[in-house]
């Protein structure tokens, strides 16, 4: 296939997915526009890579059509069974009475006790390695022990809360539309913690769910927010700043971790542009490398594994913590394409669960789950929906390189992100306009246009 097939098979999914759902952050458009701009940056020619067979773009393309099927079915069902049309809801509704300071009071607390953890980390990485002025020299280390889980000290999964944190801050940033430090601290914290580990794909997480949360957000802190509410600019601002810092951390762990940027299989282009930043050699092989792996896995075809092994990894690893002959391992096995790599896209890993069903089945479900919580998130705006939605995106966009669901931290994150969703949840869904009886009558008659039935019914 040609870069120019695949770029439009990327502009048709995304157009696609603008035109299910009316509006452009949604996951067909998502997952056209990831899948589509990686394979076409794959056939550049920037790095050479062993030819993809035909039947690792069958199976790409069937995994590919899987998703927007799946997604479509959902889409299809709402419109066989009348639902409204998202189109037709209010694009801004008024925020619940008390929700704002409530999520404030959790972001709050998340932020002191996340920050609290993030020292002792620090603290324990530096006593680990003689002070944390050594850190640049032995980062490639701490990432190793970090891979091994040898790292003393650490309470498991604590940190995971910074990712759910991460949602929530993106939805008070959204509602607000103010530059407040109560949601800048959450990116932060992950990037600390991050790091501290030299994990990239946390801050991958963390993005996405800020993104999620910000845009999905629909209320506003008070009804007048509709009229008056903050400039664009503004607002755009203030998202652009954390998915920035994001970024920059992502680039600073790469730079940290010692990867390699001299590529034989680059070509002289890509080679120049090694030690600037952002696009050097390992961000090309990081992004695209996962299709060379696919495609050599496919050739092979040696892995053998348990039924749902990749991804239910954390509940067979806990399983084996007992006694039973489950573990999953942490990474995969490497391929040669011709550098070795072991991420192979979901694909991959779906074919060693599943067998040939799972490339189908799988993206497909991914897809009908999406779908199904981007219409509950839309019409309820409660957090919980959000908070599963936000994490189906993260799927979404690891499906580039692994099951995002075998991460241990992906579990937890989903857990403390429900808690604390639950508990915000719970708080009346009155307005505040609806609060204030006028003076001389019972209650407040309803406006053009608006309505006296509470947020979510």
């Amino acid at each position: 296939m040609t870069i120019a097939l695949t770029l439009l098979a990327c502009i048709l999914t995304v157009l696609l997915g603008r035109w299910m759902f009316g509006r452009w952050f949604n996951h067909v458009g998502l997952y056209g526009f990831l899948w589509g701009t990686t394979l076409a940056l794959f056939q550049s020619g920037l790095m050479y890579f062993y030819p993809l067979e035909p039947e690792t773009w069958l199976v790409i393309g069937a995994g590919w059509a899987a998703f927007v099927t799946g997604a479509a079915f959902i889409v299809a069902a709402r419109f066989a069974a009348g639902a409204p049309e998202e189109s037709s809801a209010p694009t801004r509704l008024p925020e619940p009475m008390n929700a704002s300071r409530i999520l404030r009071a959790v972001l709050w607390i998340l932020n002191v006790v996340l920050a609290i953890e993030a020292i002792r980390h620090a603290m324990i990485i530096s006593h680990l390695i003689g002070g944390i002025a050594n850190f640049g020299r032995v980062a490639n280390i701490l990432y190793n022990l970090r891979i091994r889980q040898e790292i003393p000290g650490l309470i498991p999964y604590l940190s995971s809360a910074d990712l759910a944190a991460c949602l929530l801050a993106g939805v008070y940033a959204s509602r607000t539309g103010r530059f407040q430090p109560v949601w800048l601290i959450p990116p932060l914290l992950t990037i600390v913690d991050s790091v501290l580990n030299m994990s990239r794909g946390t801050m991958i997480i963390g993005g996405v769910l800020f993104a999620t949360g910000y845009v999905m957000n629909e209320r506003k802190e008070a009804l007048k927010s509709l009229k008056h509410g903050p400039s664009k600019i503004r607002r755009f601002i203030a998202v652009a700043l954390a998915l920035a810092l994001f970024v920059a951390g992502i680039d600073f762990v790469r730079s940290s971790r010692g990867i390699v940027e001299s590529y034989g299989t680059a070509t002289s282009a890509l080679t120049r542009l090694n030690g600037e930043a952002f696009i050097t050699g390992s961000v090309v092989f990081y992004a695209t490398g996962s299709y060379g792996v696919l495609n050599q896995y496919l050739k092979q075809e040696d892995e053998q594994g348990m039924v749902g092994g990749y991804t239910f990894a954390p509940f067979w690893r806990l399983i084996a913590k007992i006694g039973f002959h489950t573990y999953v391992e942490q990474s995969q096995p490497f391929y040669l394409t011709p550098r070795a790599s072991n991420n192979g896209t979901y694909l991959r890993e779906l074919d060693v669960d599943y067998g040939l069903a799972g490339i189908t089945a799988g993206p497909f479900v991914l897809g009908a789950l999406a779908s199904f919580y981007w219409f509950k998130t839309r019409r309820s705006q409660k957090l919980t929906h959000m908070m599963i939605l936000g994490h189906i995106y993260v799927v979404v966009v690891m499906s580039l390189f692994l099951i995002a669901t075998q991460w241990g931290y992906w579990l937890a994150s989903l857990l403390f992100g429900l808690a604390a969703a639950a508990i915000i949840d719970r708080f009346p869904e009155r307005t505040r306009t609806e609060a204030a009886p006028t003076a001389g009558s019972g209650s407040p008659s309803p406006g053009p246009g608006e309505s006296t039935e509470p947020m979510g019914a």
